[in-house]
């Protein structure tokens, strides 16, 4: 190396030294953050060997026999396969057709002018949210069961009490419902924090043109948000396979097990009921993969159809 490049190199050196010094405090601020991903996101990265073995708990990760590919041809081969991928397919792009309810409340919120109403309804809707999963399932149970007060309001209206959360065919709504009622006020706070930096001059220009409350939501409001709305819908692609699977779990049973099967439920109860761990970490592999496509796939979508101004990467 030339005398001139290592002088280019060591001043390099000391300017990046000067700017990490003088912003310091933020980086203190993101250690943590740091500490969390490479301790809980990429060092268990490498468990993942443990899909190419005959994991022994015994013998430990580095004693425990490699099988090549046999727990992913095992898994592709099996009767589950096709079940449980459909299962995970239909009951996730069912979710990611309710995903504009978020937009659609906070575009009602936002349009709302009594700060006592707004915020008695945000409450309302944020509450549910907080609530453990094991207590809204519960609630669920009872709510629904053969004497309890919705099947009882069935009764008195339809003159049947419909098994609605042990037959199959009534699970995926039942499911899609809970869902809405639990997320949908949660997840609309981001897009109402989005709206608050739309420049009001715009919404002003638009009154003045004449515009009434649905056109500025529609013209002014919406493409406003827009960036929000195509980077959280690919952030949503990324774990797509895997949401809402405590849910699942819950309100599994015997009976409707034919429809509510899904990838990170059938992981769970092969690695940690039945101890395969092998197979079990092999099937999550396989969805990692699948939803890591999904990003790179819907990325590349809103790139295309917005000529690169809305994208991740």
């Amino acid at each position: 190396m030339s005398a001139k490049n290592t002088y280019l190199t060591r001043a390099g050196a000391r300017d990046l030294t000067k700017r990490i010094w003088n912003r310091k405090f933020l980086y203190l601020l993101f250690l943590p953050v740091a500490l969390n991903f490479i301790l809980f996101h990429y060092w268990p990265m490498a468990g993942l060997q443990i899909a190419f073995k005959r994991y022994n708990i015994v013998l430990g990760l580095g004693r425990s026999p490699w099988l090549g590919l046999e727990n992913f041809q095992k898994f592709f081969g099996s009767y589950y396969f096709a079940e449980v991928l459909r299962n995970t397919i239909v009951l996730n792009l069912l979710a990611l057709c309710l995903s504009p309810l978020p937009i659609v409340l906070a575009l009602m919120l936002n349009e709302v002018r009594s700060e006592k109403y707004r915020r008695a309804i945000q409450t309302m809707t944020y509450l549910p949210y907080f609530i453990s999963i094991v207590v809204v399932v519960g609630m669920l149970k009872i709510l629904f069961a053969s004497d309890g007060a919705a099947m009882q309001l069935i009764y008195a209206i339809t003159g049947t009490r419909p098994q609605l959360l042990a037959e199959a065919r009534y699970f995926r709504g039942m499911y899609l419902m809970m869902e809405v009622w639990r997320c949908t006020g949660y997840e609309s706070i981001i897009y109402i924090a989005a709206m608050s930096s739309i420049n009001p001059e715009c919404i002003e220009a638009a009154c003045v043109d004449g515009a009434n409350r649905f056109q500025r939501m529609i013209h002014v409001t919406v493409p406003g948000i827009m960036s929000t709305i195509v980077i959280l819908l690919i952030m949503r692609m990324g774990s797509m396979l895997g949401s809402g699977y405590e849910t699942i779990l819950l309100m599994q049973t015997g009976l409707n097990e034919s429809v509510s099967e899904t990838i990170q439920t059938f992981v769970y109860k092969r690695g940690l009921q039945s101890s395969d761990f092998g197979y079990a970490t092999a099937v999550g592999f396989f969805q990692s993969v699948i939803s890591f496509a999904l990003v790179m796939l819907s990325n590349w979508i809103a790139k295309r159809a917005t000529d690169g101004e809305y994208r991740m990467f």
